[in-house]
């Protein structure tokens, strides 16, 4: 069987080893977010967060923005961090509508 078939197949379980680096466990908390924004907000955060991406370093963990939805009551909120390893950058932005 080919590399590419067999990895297919293969599904990365939180109680073992992640198989797949572009698969991530998220350690029983739900995968799946959906989130309702500002369309210039976000816009706006990201270019504040891309600002410190490093999309050709050696390291392809760096290379990303990270995500992330909570809700207390009725608002929410959405945050946006990065690095490239020596700085970091969280921005978050309120008045987000997180299901």
């Amino acid at each position: 069987m080919p590399r590419h078939d067999r990895r297919r197949t293969l599904r990365p379980r939180c109680d073992g080893p992640v198989l797949d680096p572009h698969q991530h466990c998220f350690l029983g908390r739900p995968a799946a977010m959906k989130v309702i924004c500002d369309r210039s907000a976000l816009l706006e955060a990201v270019n504040v967060v891309a600002g410190v991406v490093n999309s050709r370093g050696p390291k392809p963990q760096l290379a990303c923005i990270k995500l992330s939805a909570s809700k207390e009551g009725d608002e929410g909120t959405l945050t946006l961090e990065a690095t490239d390893g020596e700085v970091s950058v969280r921005v978050s932005t309120l008045s987000v509508e997180v299901k």
